[in-house]
């Protein structure tokens, strides 16, 4: 319920469900019964989406064939979806007419409630597509993957096969693309923002149908000496309770293929692994994903056709030799492993692996020869160590995603960065060099910029970080413009830079943070790159400058902060206390931050519109702010030690949930009349020294007040209704006050 404690004031809750006993149990008004969409409102999502228009014109020969097709969808958007998802690149007629016509519409649902037109899609799905739909039933309903894992999953299950141009991870993007061009799929957002793949609860039933009792996933029914023998996929992935019974026909299921375990108690010992594995000897997939689990048995030898074994969030303390005699394994993922501080030597003979993750664990050091692992496509990180060098990754060329590159002091001669040929790697994404801290951030026997130097990657690359480097002066990749893809850059630590790369002239960079340039002293007209009359950084979304005690000024394009960063949406300067500039921000303004920065002049002028702004927390040099402007404004948060007021006339801020005043020492008044804030649900001021009375919306639900001597009463004189905490601290007349207020 924790989510819904953040909503406005007179919020409603809407609960949808396919199920009338759910609905009398939640409902506080008589429940409301959807009604199917009507066959004009089915047939313009149909045209819409089998045309790929908002306004399509549809051929006469298939406008009667499809409206005939939308009649026996009977009104239900989700069979009218798949089916024209179907139909999108068929303009044959005939094609149409084989969909009207077939015999799957004549079935009966008395035994199943599966939509015809969903099974009509399965139907129609190619016969490799039908297999790694299907597949997908291990998932529970709602369930959220990711495209990555559910690739991997399928090439263990041996759905994949590689084509002579095509890797086959490539053929598993192609059929993940697929299944969601059919609606089968759709994409859902985390709540870190990460984009994800889910199935609607029908096509989930669908699945699972075609699979019958193929399939187990724990929640739904227990194993039984009836079933077990047939079980090839089960799945145990929600955190359900951990009922011994569900496990105990795991030791009949002599044929099971895939094995998903998350986040239960119940293997957690040494033994119970061990006296069950072996029995398992057809397992492809082993997934002990965040288990209790410290050590794997030594029976995991038996499983040799094993493919994938996740053990990322377990506490495994050591990589069995005999895991690296299973040599049919194509994937080993260890993220995330904090207690796991070496790869056995022979992890070098798994000649199939493709995909290893190993970051956030302890490892220190890679294994020698891991250059002979030809087939890695993605290798999370790669540390270096005194016995192993960075020359070996130039065997891995189609390695993707990202790689990490650690310890790079000990590096020892510039050939050997040169030799690793990052600069041929064309399918890495992400690059990330780091230097220890306790080095000095250069090589054994190299100096640091020429290191960096040959670490140049691909111009495919789209994110770069940098971190705790001690080199002078970037190379000159790093901001070339033939690095046009690159999107996110971090320069994090590198204590002894003192000037900063052109990166104004990379066209579609998003994202710049700079952290922890401790002996840095100006930002420069260097950074903006290319000449006076283009503009720099095009697209930037975010930056971050943070952490710069030496530095004092910041020189901006043609001396606009605007001009500078046209597009920027969100801006955080921190712990920068000398750092000077004079800040008219752009209106595309979506959140700012500062703190610890005490020289920085933000121009809020009320004639600076910003409706896009929801968040502002600043540590400026204003005495007062005009808040009509922010109209979607949710977080203010104001140290100023020169704020005297807060402006407001006609505008009603309705989106605003928090306001906080900290250290506004001559801070007096609010808006007259009070602040139109009609959803504020938190105030918080605190050594606000002038201030003598508060006004206090209806709506608030937290007040809390320090440190405020002059504040004597408030405004409305009496306390809101809805408040449920109340915090005063080192404001004696309030105090008094506000008791007189809650003895009336």
């Amino acid at each position: 319920m924790k989510p819904f404690s953040h909503g406005e004031y007179g919020s409603k809750i809407i609960v949808t469900t396919q199920s009338e006993k759910v609905a009398s149990m939640v409902h506080d008004l008589p429940p409301y019964h959807l009604t199917t969409l009507s066959s004009d409102a089915c047939w313009n999502l149909f045209k819409k989406v089998a045309f790929n228009n908002s306004n399509p014109i549809v051929p006469s020969e298939l406008e009667e064939i499809g409206r005939e097709i939308v009649e026996k969808c009977n009104g239900q958007p989700l069979a009218v979806k798949s089916l024209c998802s179907l139909l999108r690149h068929q303009s044959n007629s005939k094609d149409w007419e084989s969909i009207r016509d077939s015999d799957i519409w004549e079935l009966s649902q008395k035994n199943c409630n599966i939509l015809h037109a969903l099974w009509l899609s399965y139907q129609y799905l190619p016969s490799h597509l039908k297999q790694c739909f299907a597949y997908c039933s291990i998932f529970p309903k709602g369930f959220q993957f990711a495209k990555e894992d559910l690739i991997k999953l399928w090439m263990a299950e041996d759905l994949l096969h590689p084509q002579k141009s095509k890797r086959t991870e490539e053929v598993g993007e192609e059929f993940v693309h697929d299944l969601l061009s059919r609606s089968l799929f759709k994409k859902s957002i985390k709540l870190d923002k990460s984009v994800c793949l889910t199935m609607h609860d029908l096509v989930n039933d669908l699945a699972t149908f075609i699979v019958g009792d193929l399939c187990l996933r724990s929640y739904c029914s227990s194993l039984n000496k009836a079933s077990n023998n047939k079980i090839r996929y089960w799945s145990h992935l929600k955190g359900e309770n951990d009922n011994c019974e569900k496990f105990e026909g795991l030791v009949e299921a002599k044929h099971l293929r895939t094995l998903l375990l998350t986040s239960t108690r119940h293997f957690t010992a040494k033994l119970e692994l061990a006296n069950l594995l072996p029995l398992l000897t057809c397992l492809r997939v082993l997934s002990l994903y965040n288990t209790s689990i410290t050590e794997l048995p030594d029976s995991i030898v038996d499983l040799k056709l094993l493919r994938y074994l996740n053990l990322s969030g377990t506490r495994i303390k050591k990589i069995l030799n005999g895991v690296c005699t299973l040599y049919n394994l194509q994937t080993l993922l260890l993220r995330n492993c904090s207690e796991l501080f070496l790869l056995p030597p022979e992890t070098v003979n798994l000649t199939n692996l493709r995909h290893l993750d190993i970051e956030c664990t302890s490892i220190k050091e890679m294994p020698k020869e891991m250059g002979t692992l030809k087939d890695l496509q993605t290798l999370s990180t790669f540390v270096l160590g005194k016995d192993n060098t960075v020359e070996e990754l130039k065997n891995l060329q189609d390695l993707g995603g990202s790689l990490h590159i650690l310890q790079l002091e000990n590096v020892v001669k510039v050939e050997e960065v040169t030799a690793a040929r990052l600069k041929d790697m064309k399918y890495l994404t992400e690059l990330e060099f780091e230097w220890s801290l306790k080095s000095d951030g250069g090589s054994r026997n190299q100096n640091p910029q020429e290191v960096l130097a040959g670490l140049q990657p691909h111009t495919n690359i789209k994110v770069v970080k940098i971190k705790t480097w001690r080199g002078k002066k970037f190379p000159n990749w790093v901001g070339d413009h033939s690095f046009s893809g690159l999107e996110h850059i971090e320069l994090l630590g590198c204590m002894n830079c003192d000037s900063l790369p052109p990166l104004g002239q990379l066209p579609f960079l998003k994202q710049l943070v700079i952290c922890q340039f401790t002996e840095f002293l100006k930002i420069g007209d260097e950074l903006y790159g290319g000449s006076a009359e283009d503009t720099p950084f095009r697209c930037l979304e975010l930056l971050q400058i943070s952490q710069m005690p030496k530095c004092k000024e910041w020189s901006l394009s043609g001396g606009d902060f605007k001009g500078s960063f046209p597009k920027l949406k969100e801006l955080v300067l921190k712990a920068s206390p000398d750092l000077t500039a004079e800040l008219c921000l752009p209106k595309t303004m979506e959140t700012i931050e500062i703190s610890g920065c005490h020289k920085i002049d933000l121009n809020l002028s009320e004639s600076n519109r910003y409706k896009s702004l929801t968040k502002l927390h600043g540590c400026i040099s204003i005495k007062s702010i005009f808040l009509d402007g922010f109209t979607k404004l949710d977080e203010l948060h104001l140290e100023c030690k020169n704020l005297e007021s807060l402006e407001q006339s006609c505008a009603q801020l309705s989106f605003l949930r928090c306001l906080k005043l900290t250290k506004c020492p001559n801070f007096k008044r609010f808006p007259q009349g009070g602040l139109s804030a009609p959803n504020l649900k938190e105030f918080h001021i605190c050594s606000c020294k002038e201030l003598s009375s508060l006004p206090l919306p209806l709506s608030l639900q937290t007040l809390f007040i320090s440190e405020c001597p002059k504040l004597e009463s408030f405004s409305e004189e009496r306390l809101p209704s809805n408040l449920k905490q109340l915090s005063i601290c080192d404001c004696s007349k309030l105090f008094e006050y506000c008791r007189s207020l809650l003895l009336v």
